[in-house]
């Protein structure tokens, strides 16, 4: 197999705010098809069974939810993926949040991400096999709940348009 020619980056000297603003969330199931070029989604069709608005927002306070992806290399057995980790904190010990997150982890259930960054770029994680809820942690001393979700995909997350969220929500 080749390999992709290097091509070198430019320094950005803009602003670069961490942190996630937003997250949709939906079932892989729902998900009929994902088109992707170049990294980029340029294409979702949902499942024609799948009730309208299927994906569901989640919005947080500054700082509390973070995303990201991390290189899973071993050259001895040929492993070269990607796992995609993210961590949101819900802020509030609430029956309706307690009972939102039951249903995010029932039946290990395989979810797809699309995730609006604090310098408003969008994120496609799961993609081919979804991410499920690994941990949730709630203390009386912070009074919230901390739920990460975890998965292993062959690529990077992918960019995801606005106008392409728009057309789904």
């Amino acid at each position: 197999m080749s390999c992709n020619t290097l091509t070198g980056s430019t320094k950005d000297c803009g602003p670069n705010v961490k942190g996630i603003k937003a997250i949709y969330i939906a079932d892989l199931l729902d998900v009929s098809t994902t088109t992707v070029v170049a990294g980029v989604v340029t294409a979702i069709t949902m499942s024609a069974t799948s009730p309208a608005g299927l994906f569901y927002k989640y919005e947080f306070r500054k700082t509390s939810g973070s995303n990201y992806t991390e290189d899973q290399v071993d050259p001895s057995v040929g492993l070269d993926g990607w796992a995609q980790v993210v961590t949101l904190i819900l802020n509030k010990r609430e029956i309706d949040t307690r009972n939102e997150i039951a249903v995010l982890a029932e039946g290990f259930r395989d979810l797809v991400f699309i995730i609006q960054d604090n310098n408003d770029n969008y994120w496609y994680f799961g993609a081919a096999n979804g991410l499920n809820l690994t941990a949730t942690t709630g203390g009386s001393e912070s009074a919230n709940y901390t739920m990460t979700f975890t998965g292993e995909e062959t690529y990077q997350a992918y960019k995801f348009t606005y106008s392409l969220l728009a057309a789904i929500i």
